[in-house]
């Protein structure tokens, strides 16, 4: 398919597949996943014609539906902790700007070291419950239990 020339991109949906688009621009043809989560829009790029065939894109739009219906954001199993911690800081920063610094020093000097590199989907409860440990156990200034609890 060709794109009309007064177009700088052209969305199909898919028919067959809820939530499955294919999104055609003049360099490439990118098969997109979208779908409304906890009040959202949000789009999971599936992959590029022909490295990915409309069948596999349509089975893995089948997984991740099923994903959002577990509860789960697919958009966000491949970022990393020290990804979304920024994002949420981001969100945070429209906080009071002592409170907000604060919070970003907790997170880049005592938490962001130890589990930044980490997938979110291989973050589990034990390493979180360890880190924040250490941050009591390590304090000797006495303010460990407050930055921990922070």
């Amino acid at each position: 398919m060709t794109l009309p020339q007064n177009k700088k991109e052209l969305i199909i949906k898919d028919e067959s597949t809820p939530n499955l688009i294919v999104r055609i621009s003049p360099q490439t043809k990118s098969f997109i996943f979208r779908a409304k989560i906890d009040g959202k829009m949000k789009q999971y790029k599936i992959g590029q014609y022909p490295l990915i065939s409309l069948a596999t894109a349509r089975q893995e739009a089948i997984r991740l539906k099923a994903q959002i219906t577990q509860g789960i954001d697919p958009t966000l199993k491949e970022l990393t902790f020290n990804e979304v911690a920024q994002r949420w800081l981001k969100h945070k920063s429209k906080q009071n700007l002592a409170t907000f610094k604060k919070i970003q020093g907790r997170l880049n000097n005592h938490i962001i070291p130890k589990l930044g590199n980490i997938k979110i989907q291989d973050l589990k409860r034990d390493k979180l419950i360890k880190c924040v440990l250490e941050l009591e156990l390590k304090d000797n200034r006495g303010d460990g239990f407050e930055t921990k609890t922070k």
